[in-house]
């Protein structure tokens, strides 16, 4: 029986990706990169928000010039991060439906751990999340599991109480590495190829079939 179901934030909770794009290109004028497109970024994301930001300034390389960037993203993500950033369609209705059935919920991003809060205030300001896992000091990202076996200890659930949902091969894999069950989304910003080639549990484009396959669980 699953009784804990965790989501990957950006790609597949939320389209976020306008914000994002907005924001690493805020990061690149100021270190003069020329700006990326929203395709690009969609390319680029998945990982940390260094990863991203190193990606979009390729071929150009420095680590001061990267940590200067990093700076001007926060700075623009801190006042816009939910300018143009939406649930996906169906997404407010599937998480109502599983609190309802008293399964706990959780986020489980690589996304700056603040970022995360605040959107879930403002996106799901009802809804009450047992845990909330992102880019933090202390944890590897995701697929490391490190931060995903900490809040299991927490919370002292089964792994095959648990599923996790996501839209790349890197939400996969971390489950994969976790023990868990997963989902994968194919409305989002994860390469179609390597999230196939991952070997969810389930691939799907409807809330409603995950649903479905949760309660037969």
């Amino acid at each position: 029986m699953i009784r804990y179901v965790g989501f990957d934030m950006d790609g597949t909770l939320a389209d976020t990706l306008d914000d994002v794009t907005n924001a690493v290109n805020f990061g690149l004028s100021q270190i003069g990169c020329p700006k990326r497109g929203r395709g690009d970024i969609q390319k680029f994301i998945g990982d940390s928000v260094y990863d991203l930001i190193s990606r979009a300034m390729t071929p150009l390389s420095d680590s001061r010039l990267l940590e200067k960037a990093k700076q001007g993203f926060d700075l623009y993500y801190e006042q816009h991060y939910c300018s143009e950033t939406r649930l996906y369609p169906g997404m407010e209705r599937f998480i109502h439906e599983l609190f309802s059935m008293d399964i706990n919920l959780f986020i489980y991003s690589n996304k700056q751990i603040e970022f995360v809060k605040k959107m879930l205030q403002r996106l799901l300001p009802d809804v009450a999340f047992s845990g909330v896992l992102g880019n933090s000091k202390g944890f590897a990202p995701k697929p490391d599991p490190e931060q995903f076996l900490a809040f299991q200890k927490r919370e002292s659930f089964e792994k095959l109480e648990c599923v996790l949902i996501g839209d790349s091969d890197i939400d996969i894999k971390a489950a994969k590495n976790a023990g868990i069950y997963s989902v994968g989304v194919l409305w989002g910003y994860g390469e179609r190829s390597r999230l196939l080639n991952a070997q969810a549990d389930l691939y799907t484009e409807d809330c409603g079939e995950i649903l479905k396959w949760i309660q037969k669980k």
